[in-house]
């Protein structure tokens, strides 16, 4: 399971354009690189996936040239027979150069359950769409979103409702270069918010591979922690884009029980 939260309006004057926070939540053991420039193309920055099935995906990556997208497995409805890796979605569409509307109309049902989140981005506009393979009660398969504060989880669960209303009360009160450190250092305690959000009946709904109440409690917050299956929350990412097309990249791994973080200052390459 993972989370996000993005702020795509500007809440003071001079403000950030663009916030996004986000955490990925996986096996610990899982063979995975930190975020970097990518070798192949030195205008993304993300982590990639190591595991022999999915090498070089990725959940959640940025090209300064203008695309974002992450990645939200539907974690139980994983049982499609020879699916494709899902890590490939976020890696084609920053790579290439098509629309995200017309990226997604081109996916074919060959993925196990998921929901893509996409920003296109330039100078002057934020464009954000969704799409999912698995609609069921959340309405049409692709969305285009009106700017604003909003949570995206694996589903509609309470802790993505409550950490979007604790994510929109940060970014109104600390969403300027001013207050940087403070908007960081609030956007990570989010992040690590260990407050179970349980019962969720929607989780129950959902949570198919796990029956029972203690199996399914841990996946009811924000930071996902269960030892015992050596799974939970690995990686925070916080991006920052400024009015002036500056960007911040930050990303905390934890790697062997420590948490190391690395941060990256770039610009937007847009044309328009």
């Amino acid at each position: 399971m993972c989370i996000l939260f993005i702020s795509s309006v500007q809440h003071i004057i001079g403000g950030y354009r663009l916030i996004i926070a986000s955490n990925r939540d996986e096996f610990y053991n899982r063979p995975t690189l930190s975020a970097d420039y990518w070798s192949e193309d030195q205008d993304i920055i993300g982590g990639r996936d190591l595991e022999p099935t999915n090498v070089g995906g990725t959940w959640l990556a940025l090209n300064i040239r203008g695309k974002f997208a992450a990645l939200l497995n539907i974690f139980e409805l994983s049982n499609k027979p020879n699916a494709k890796s899902r890590g490939t979605l976020v890696e084609d569409f920053v790579k290439n150069n098509t629309s995200a509307p017309e990226y997604m109309q081109q996916l074919n049902d060959v993925y196990n359950g998921f929901k893509l989140v996409t920003i296109t981005i330039s100078n002057s506009l934020l464009d954000i769409h969704l799409f999912t393979n698995i609609v069921q009660d959340e309405g049409p398969a692709m969305r285009h979103l009106i700017n604003g504060v909003q949570g995206f989880g694996n589903g509609s669960y309470i802790k993505v409702t409550e950490g979007e209303k604790r994510f929109n009360g940060i970014v109104k009160k600390y969403g300027h270069s001013d207050t940087k450190n403070t908007l960081i250092k609030e956007l990570l305690q989010l992040l690590k918010w260990n407050k179970l959000h349980y019962p969720d009946e929607e989780l129950i709904k959902r949570a198919l591979n796990h029956p029972d109440k203690d199996s399914q409690k841990p996946f009811s917050s924000v930071f996902v922690e269960i030892p015992e299956q050596q799974y939970g929350t690995r990686t925070h990412t916080i991006i920052l884009l400024d009015h002036d097309g500056k960007i911040e990249y930050g990303e905390w791994t934890m790697i062997n029980s420590n948490w190391e973080q690395q941060c990256f200052m770039t610009a937007l390459k847009c044309e328009t």
